[in-house]
């Protein structure tokens, strides 16, 4: 029997629990699905009304697990989930995954302006500016160049 992935419930009662011999007990194609970069990211990711929990969690992932995890990752998955597992608050909480931010996307009129009214400026100057620019100003440099729609 071929196993396609991971129970993450389960995966994260054992962190909440702190039972370090977790992954010992899986089976080798269970192994090989683990990824200590998953199980850290569902591992920090509390939902609490307490927020002193949340920061618990962030806190102790971020402090065990975080720090050394691409220099372990590769050769030592089984103390990469002792750390994780030590992150646990003893309770059962709710993991829930957070995706990761959507990146804003750039108004392809607004940069060709901005090349039209900086011509000199470097393409990674002007993403830089795009980012930060914010609508006031942008509406005051579009006034500064004569195009005040």
């Amino acid at each position: 029997m071929t196993v396609n992935f991971l129970d993450i419930k389960s995966m994260m009662r054992a962190v909440d629990s702190r039972d370090k011999t977790w992954y010992d007990r899986l089976s080798d194609d269970q192994k090989k699905l683990y990824s200590p970069y998953m199980s850290m990211k569902w591992a920090a990711a509390v939902e609490h009304k307490d927020k002193v929990i949340q920061e618990f969690y962030i806190e102790e992932v971020n402090e065990n697990v975080n720090k050394h995890l691409w220099t372990l990752s590769k050769n030592h998955k089984s103390l990469l989930w002792r750390l994780t597992a030590m992150c646990g608050s003893t309770f059962n909480m709710f993991h829930k995954w957070f995706y990761p931010k959507k990146k804003k996307t750039s108004d392809k009129s607004k940069m060709k302006e901005l090349q039209e009214y900086y011509p000199a400026m470097k393409q990674s100057d002007l993403n830089v500016l795009d980012a930060q620019i914010t609508t006031r100003e942008w509406t005051e440099i579009k006034k500064q160049y004569g195009n005040e729609k």
